[in-house]
């Protein structure tokens, strides 16, 4: 069984291969080609300069599906089956499904975080067709280990990926930075060291809610993607009271933060919280709502009404999914919806909150006891006023890959797409809107 924690950057087991491009066919098979107080805020000036390998690697275009747009979108009945692949990913590749680490491209390439298993570990982003083959995967320097921790495409459609490296024994995140076409343009050290699960881009800058490495205080901070300057920090809290896991950025450049706090005795969260905090870093308002006691919010989103919704998952003897809301102006409840709860044969989890034109759509799976496998999937469609409108169940081979951990996202023809698994044997599934 693989069970990785869910609320920060974790180091995962990988393999050696130099810095570079790999060129893969659909069989997997592939070849290397080289190489102070809450509620404050402060300005800090960066390490400089974006900084790469000492040898750049070289670099090969992977192939693209369609050009720089899908030429045609897939037909079929809303929520059948639009296709279904085991992948065969290049030897060592592990998945880092357990995040956000999966996105599709303008052209619909679809892009999967992950990391190479090995002694040093070396961070990789695979490249998949639409329909599921292996088209190539960009690798980065190697190091001691790794933590790929979110994936996230820009505006010009590259990808930025937030990473950190344990070499020798300090734990240091930076941002690495590919082109569309794949090919790595180079990583850079973040200036202030925070560790979390909450990532998003906003313009040329990344917006990181976590907690400082080094005094534990819950902090939100903004970095120029570029060089890794720091724009700016506030701290949220006193050390060791919450923990901030995620964070949406609107379109306006307002950043509302979402996590658990008020550890109870049972090392369970009981209250959820939640900040806005304007452009500048000044935060303008925090919320806190007291909850049965749950163990992490795996899903945060902004809805069109001016609500935004948290999805929230019980601790290890309850694992209860509930999804609620609040008022984005003040963070005040709105409602709230139970989803999902476990039985003596399955164990549901969610971590996706798909907001789409007219409801939210929410992918609940169900694994065996103890996450040994995939069961089942199926979407629960939710107005954005709190009401269950349906539950769609999803047609999931049984047992389609080893692990439990999947990652939900929406193609370019707003189709649903999910990838199952973390290591070797991957399961891809696409579903028509």
């Amino acid at each position: 069984m693989h069970h990785r924690p869910l609320l920060a950057p974790f180091l995962v087991v990988s393999l050696a291969c130099g810095p570079g491009v790999l060129d893969g066919d659909t069989d997997g098979s592939s070849t290397s080609t080289g190489g102070p107080g809450p509620g404050s805020s402060s300005g800090s000036e960066g390490p400089g300069e974006p900084t790469t390998t000492a040898d750049p690697p070289m670099t090969i275009t992977l192939p693209t599906t369609s050009g720089d747009e899908p030429s045609g979108c897939p037909e079929g009945q809303p929520w059948s089956s639009l296709g279904s692949s085991v992948l065969t990913v290049p030897e060592g590749f592990a998945a880092g499904t357990y995040a956000d680490n999966m996105v599709v491209m303008a052209d619909g390439r679809i892009a999967v975080a992950g990391v190479i298993e090995s002694i040093p570990e070396v961070p990789a982003v695979l490249f998949l067709s639409p329909a599921g083959e292996v088209l190539g995967m960009t690798t980065a320097e190697p190091s001691e280990a790794v933590a790929v921790s979110a994936l996230r495409r820009a505006a010009d459609d590259s990808l930025v990926l937030w990473l950190a490296r344990l070499d020798p024994m300090m734990l240091a995140p930076g941002l690495l930075r590919l082109a569309p076409d794949g090919s790595l343009l180079g990583e850079v050290p973040l200036a202030e060291s925070v560790i979390g699960a909450g990532f998003a881009l906003a313009d040329d800058t990344a917006v990181i809610a976590g907690r400082d490495r080094l005094t534990a205080i819950p902090t939100v901070a903004k970095f120029a993607i570029e060089t890794g300057a720091m724009v700016w920090s506030v701290a949220l809290d006193e050390p060791d009271v919450v923990v901030p896991s995620e964070v949406v950025v609107t379109p306006e450049g307002d950043i509302f933060v979402a996590g658990g706090g008020d550890r109870d005795v049972d090392a369970n969260f009981t209250v959820v919280r939640m900040w806005k905090i304007g452009g500048d870093g000044q935060i303008e308002w925090a919320n806190s709502l007291a909850r049965p006691p749950f163990g992490i919010i795996t899903a945060f989103e902004r809805l069109p009404g001016g609500q935004l919704a948290v999805l929230r998952r019980g601790p290890d003897d309850d694992q209860t999914i509930e999804l609620l809301a609040v008022d984005a102006a003040d963070g005040s409840p709105a409602w709230e919806l139970p989803l999902a709860a476990p039985d003596v044969s399955e164990e549901p989890y969610a971590r996706a909150l798909l907001v789409d034109a007219d409801a939210l759509s929410i992918p609940v799976m169900r694994s065996e006891p103890e996450f040994s496998a995939l069961r089942s999937i199926a979407v629960q469609r939710v107005s954005f006023g709190g009401q269950l409108l349906e539950v769609v169940p999803l047609e999931v081979p049984a047992r389609p890959s080893r692990g439990w951990t999947t990652v939900s996202v929406r193609g370019n023809c707003d189709e649903l797409v999910i990838l199952s698994g973390e290591f070797e044997e991957l399961w891809l599934g696409s579903f028509a809107p």
